[in-house]
């Protein structure tokens, strides 16, 4: 589910690029792909694995 939020704020940031600074739309992506590779990061070091009960 976090990962719909973060792809709606990226979404939200797209249509408002044309209307913000440049430094403030590359910070927003910046922030936006941190968090998305943290979170794959994270995901992948869980220790869950596909297919465990």
């Amino acid at each position: 589910m976090l990962i719909v939020f973060a792809l709606l704020a990226l979404g939200i940031m797209v249509g408002a690029v044309a209307h913000i600074p440049v430094t403030a739309s590359a910070i927003a992506g910046t922030s936006i792909a941190a968090w998305l590779i943290t979170f794959w990061v994270r995901e992948r070091t869980s220790g869950r694995r596909e297919g465990d009960a």
